[in-house]
């Protein structure tokens, strides 16, 4: 059995993303309603990694197969010097046998693609040069014979995927697909959009097709290339790298979290849970014919068994419930998982299966709403602040501080007193997020004096503006400015208590001032610079210290600057912007193991490496300001400091401006802007609201509604759908 070497270009169209502009797309060759829709159920098993010893002198692994007929494992990998070297044991990896392929990969070659077939080994390499791209096709028997070496005419193209069998030889380009022999011959070739080229155990080959907003496998007849079996479409959320399958699987396929099994053309089950067995960074893997897997991660070879149930019988399993974009906690959630011994984190993905898009991601917070008010509930969620507070809204979580009470290291006062306070509701604190970003305005300090300022102090300053001056960098149109001043809207409701304040004076005002700039259709687009004063404001967004004190230098140059924030009569103009957080549910049976969880997301080791967020606690923040003091790097495997020369581009001039690391003074200036700012935010805004602002400020903009008027419409209209949604 062999695992498929796809390129990064062929695992993105497993998701949907094409590489390249076929001619013709397969899914349009066909009714669609021919198309298999594919079933996934669940059979997945919690599997244990065991280390494998690595062979000699190799630095990486290249790929993984395993021979049925002889019980071989051909492991392949890039030496320190650069030589691709073959080795091959048995089950037992007892011993090595090393293989000479009598090849490079250097720094201008891609990845070597290896197949294995009986007892020759084929492999493929392509180098550059003036005139595009140069292929070779290598092969070797399994003694370390050279058996020939031959270049292969693809136009120019890279090849991305190398599949043999009993049929054939078989490669795509990212355009094509072509047979050849073993000289390099091109046998048939088919030119047909095809992204790359799968094999199935049997010695059937397919294509990888795009279609609209899916991904479609169509079977290709092994002589012509052409479409001759069945057409598969992809559910939405299996995707990843394919692999060659065995007796039980005619293919697997992996991804960050799971690896598939495809029992045939309309049924695909799910195999090992890699996140809830604790298992990250697997590179490839590989099936043997006892069920185990060979695969790779940053440690080295792994073996895959699947965990004896009794072991799993003494593990809490707690689950965490998300609504989108499951990647983003799952390399956490499997470090907890391969660290601790008493609980297993499950994750919950309510948008499975749901296309990508905003409406999918409402809907599925809507799935999880209900399961909760019904008493089906996780033992935790990871949210986005507005839906953490319609949750929070229906009692749906534990006091977090009861946890920091007892807690001795993570106590109240190991974290910032400032994010504690703005995060409270009725004086308890019910969602976490190990870090923050910051959302503020921007400008220079001689023009702006202000840290925080009101509606009236904004509109005096801006009559005041120099002439030739603009009020933002971009986007000085009516929409894009009430849209910048509103926060999009966010700033006027209040999810926890379902409630909005868009009839109040302040949001009234907000909307007659945009209504001073020209519309839409008849805005320039010319870009401004508050660096050479053709701008007053700059709409930030902070990541990181390192990332203040770039913009900062980078959008004002050496002059002094206010973060004066959103012009808002409460004086909390700029803001913490939380993107999600983690909350423990009040009917949850395992809040100790939750609270372990989060916490173990809150130490320094994290902060140490993470280079994005403003971290909550407050050992992580002197660890991110202090490490900014010093130029970005890069380690050798020496270990060796490697520095970087940080640049910022100005984007109205295309200059690209040097960056000086920050200073002792300025981390003292930031380190007090950070502890000043008191109010939070969400990343995420509502579709429902955007649309309902929009509808009713186009009539305002257009002459057919008053300030007033437009303002009431959306109130109402706000006011009856959170009423709907408490």
């Amino acid at each position: 059995m062999k695992i498929q070497k796809l390129t990064a270009c062929a695992i993105a169209m497993l998701t949907a993303v094409s590489c390249s502009s076929a001619k013709n797309s397969g899914s349009d060759k066909k009714n669609e309603n021919s198309i298999k829709k594919i079933s996934v159920s669940d059979s997945s098993d919690i599997y244990k990694k065991s280390a494998l010893p690595m062979p000699n002198d190799i630095s990486s692994i290249i790929d993984i197969h395993f021979d049925e007929k002889s019980g071989n494992i051909f492991i392949t990998g890039k030496g320190n010097s650069g030589a691709v070297k073959c080795f091959i044991t048995d089950n037992d990896f007892s011993m090595y046998r090393p293989v000479d392929l009598h090849m490079e990969s250097s720094g201008s070659d891609k990845a070597v693609l290896i197949d294995i077939c009986g007892d020759k080994i084929y492999a493929v390499t392509c180098s550059f040069n003036e005139a595009g791209s140069i292929c070779r096709l290598s092969i070797r028997g399994t003694d370390g014979s050279i058996i020939s070496d031959s270049e292969i005419d693809t136009g120019g193209a890279v090849i991305n995927s190398l599949i043999c069998n009993e049929n054939g030889i078989f490669i795509g380009t990212g355009e094509i697909c072509m047979k050849v022999d073993d000289s390099g011959n091109i046998l048939q070739s088919s030119e047909n959009g095809i992204s790359s080229v799968i094999g199935f155990s049997d010695g059937r080959i397919a294509g990888i097709f795009s279609g609209k907003g899916s991904v479609i496998i169509h079977e290709l007849d092994t002589e012509t290339l052409e479409v001759s079996g069945s057409e598969t479409e992809l559910p939405e959320n299996v995707s990843g790298a394919f692999i060659t399958g065995n007796a039980d699987y005619s293919a697997f396929i992996i991804n960050n979290s799971t690896v598939f099994g495809m029992k045939s053309a309309d049924s695909i089950e799910r195999k090992i849970d890699l996140v809830s067995s604790g298992l990250s960074g697997i590179k490839m893997i590989c099936p043997l014919s006892d069920g185990d897997f060979i695969a790779a991660d940053s440690s080295g070879l792994i073996r895959l068994s699947v965990r004896d149930i009794a072991e799993i019988g003494e593990i809490s399993e707690i689950t965490v419930a998300v609504t989108r974009d499951s990647d983003s906690i799952s390399s956490a959630i499997s470090e907890f998982n391969s660290n601790s011994t008493r609980f297993r984190i499950k994750l919950e993905d309510y948008s499975e299966g749901m296309e990508y898009s905003i409406q999918s991601h409402e809907m599925a917070f809507d799935n999880l709403h209900m399961d909760v008010i019904s008493g089906k509930n996780p033992d935790m969620v990871y949210l986005d602040t507005n839906e953490t507070a319609l949750l929070t809204g229906i009692g749906a979580f534990t006091d977090l501080y009861e946890f920091m009470d007892s807690d001795t290291t993570f106590t109240r006062d190991a974290f910032l007193s400032n994010y504690l306070e703005a995060c409270e509701t009725d004086g308890k604190f019910y969602s976490i997020e190990p870090t923050f970003m910051i959302q503020t305005i921007g400008a220079k300090k001689k023009y702006v004096g202000t840290s925080d300022w009101s509606l009236d102090d904004f509109r005096s300053t801006y009559g005041n503006m120099p002439d030739g001056m603009d009020l933002f960098e971009s986007g000085n149109n009516e929409k894009a400015v009430l849209s910048f001043l509103t926060n999009d809207g966010n700033s006027f409701v209040d999810h926890l208590n379902f409630t909005c304040n868009f009839d109040s004076d302040e949001f009234i005002g907000i909307l007659e001032f945009a209504d001073q700039f020209p519309a839409v259709d008849e805005y320039d687009f010319e870009l401004r610079s508050c660096r050479n004063d053709t701008a007053l404001l700059s709409i930030m967004y902070f990541s990181s210290f390192r990332d203040i004190n770039k913009q900062v230098q980078g959008t004002f140059g050496n002059e002094e600057v206010s973060f004066a924030g959103f012009p808002t009569n409460s004086g909390e103009g700029t803001k913490m912007l939380l993107n999600r957080r983690f909350s423990i549910m009040e009917k949850s049976q395992n809040k100790k193991g939750a609270w372990e969880f989060i916490t173990s997301l809150l130490d320094d080791s994290h902060y140490s490496s993470n280079s994005d967020g403003i971290p909550v606690t407050e050992k992580g923040l002197e660890i991110v300001a202090e490490s900014a003091l010093e130029k970005p790097y890069f380690l050798e495997n020496s270990g060796e400091k490697i520095y970087i020369n940080e640049t910022f581009t100005d984007w109205n001039t295309g200059q690209e401006i040097d960056i000086n690391p920050m200073t002792p003074a300025d981390k003292e200036r930031y380190l007090e802007f950070v502890r000043s700012i008191k109010a939070v935010t969400s990343s995420v805004s509502s579709s429902m609201i955007s649309s309902i602002i929009s509808e009713e400020t186009d009539l305002f903009f257009a002459g057919e509604y008053t300030s007033s008027q437009a303002a009431d419409m959306i109130q109402n209209r706000i006011s009856i759908m959170l009423s709907e949604a408490a």
